[in-house]
């Protein structure tokens, strides 16, 4: 029986070597990297506790909008449903 990521994985376009060719969006992709590289810079300066304090605050970020983004998951997911062309999950 194939997972919920096999099934979404077979319904992506293939390149010429069988493998999902997914979209490009070189701005957004090339943007995504400079801001990660930029992070890993700040955090390559923090220590451990740092660390665990910026970690921390997340969760505690996630938890505390956690209906929000449950509401927000629902929706994609409904959206997703609808096989529209601009998703590709």
């Amino acid at each position: 029986m194939a997972t919920t990521i096999e099934k979404m994985e077979e319904k992506l376009p293939r390149n010429g070597n069988g493998k999902a060719a997914l979209p490009a969006m070189p701005n957004e992709i090339d943007e995504l990297v400079a801001r990660a590289t930029q992070a890993l810079a700040a955090f390559e300066g923090c220590s451990q506790e740092q660390v665990d304090a910026m970690v921390k605050a997340m969760a505690l970020a996630g938890v505390s909008r956690r209906l929000e983004l449950a509401r927000m998951a629902v929706g994609a997911r409904r959206h997703c449903e609808a096989r529209c062309s601009e998703c590709w999950i």
